[in-house]
């Protein structure tokens, strides 16, 4: 069995600006640049080396696309796209009736439909994510995103629609708030807002509610559609274990499949997910080549082009950089 090891630990330079916000770094899909929100801008660090390629000015970091090609940034009233590769600028799109420095609505990026979403002041324009021109703008604000379609909702209620051209799919009336989840199949839309509601989308109608039976953590559809797995949880008064429910409830007949609890110390471990031939992440431990590799807090790991495994995470408002040594086959 081959070994592998950390090689030494690339640090920050002393000039660097601070970590705006630790849950935004990423790699550039080649592996070659690591892209870090930090205060006044958006930093493209060279991976390799641990020095500073380009450093955009920016007042926020909006997004990245579903590719990681391109990574939306706000400065004032204006988003701008760049290349997560070298920081470069692809395009810039001012956005009237943004207060100064509030770009601060949430982008949504649709990379096959080519169309990038932004909302503000109630109104949500669709620019094309190769020019930045605007491509359609209607009233409301988005709730949800899910690949091809998109739900707007405004006073009235909400409107489930097709991101391509912005029309029309269903219009949900009485539509309220709460979080969302959208079924595979586009036959459903679960929404929390105090209990859990089924729409029907192809009716345009609620058909089943639900109650919670401890605070609300998340949910979503199985793979076939047929089924709403919902989760949640109770803090104790004492200790620092959460106790985790888990429902499922058949969408059609709107009846429990069944249900579980456990502790947070009982918790089913993540599933392994490759990321390289002979690299394998599962929860908190990176195993390369067979060598197990414990990781940080945060830790963001990506495998090069060049075959290269990079680990960074943030300490401190700084950024540690290290590259794992594969052995030689």
């Amino acid at each position: 069995m081959t070994t592998s090891s950390i090689g030494p630990t690339v640090l920050w330079r002393d000039d660097a600006r601070r970590i705006r916000s630790e849950w935004k770094l990423r790699f550039s899909p080649s592996g070659a640049t690591l892209i870090v929100d930090h205060e006044g801008g958006i930093g493209f660090w060279d991976a390799a080396r641990g020095v500073l390629r380009r450093f955009v000015d920016a007042d926020h970091l909006r997004a990245f696309s579903a590719t990681g090609h391109r990574v939306f940034v706000g400065k004032g009233d204006t988003l701008i796209a760049l290349s997560t590769e070298d920081g470069s600028e692809v395009w810039r799109a001012t956005l009237p009736g943004t207060p100064v420095g509030r770009l601060d609505a949430d982008v949504y990026a649709a990379d096959e439909q080519g169309v990038v979403l932004h909302g503000h002041a109630e109104v949500v324009l669709a620019l094309s994510m190769r020019t930045g021109r605007e491509r359609y703008r209607l009233s409301g604000t988005v709730a949800l995103h899910d690949r091809e379609v998109f739900l707007i909702r405004d006073a009235t209620g909400a409107t489930l629609r097709a991101i391509e051209l912005g029309g029309a799919i269903v219009t949900l009336p009485g539509f309220g708030g709460g979080r969302c989840a959208l079924s595979p199949d586009r036959r459903w839309l679960a929404v929390h807002d105090h209990d859990v509601t089924l729409w029907d989308l192809t009716t345009g109608t609620p058909r089943h509610t639900w109650s919670v039976e401890h605070t609300f953590n998340a949910f979503s559809f199985r793979d076939d559609s047929a089924a709403l797995i919902v989760t949640s949880y109770q803090t104790q008064q004492s200790g620092n274990q959460d106790w985790n429910a888990e429902q499922i409830f058949d969408v059609a007949t709107g009846s429990s499949l069944g249900s579980k609890g456990w502790w947070d110390q009982d918790a089913e471990p993540a599933p392994p997910h490759e990321l390289a031939p002979g690299v394998v992440r599962q929860g908190g431990l990176l195993r390369v080549d067979g060598a197990p590799i414990p990781l940080p807090d945060k830790a963001v790991v990506c495998v090069a082009e060049s075959g290269a495994v990079f680990i960074a995470r943030p300490v401190k408002g700084r950024v540690e950089l290290a590259v794992v040594r594969r052995a030689p086959r």
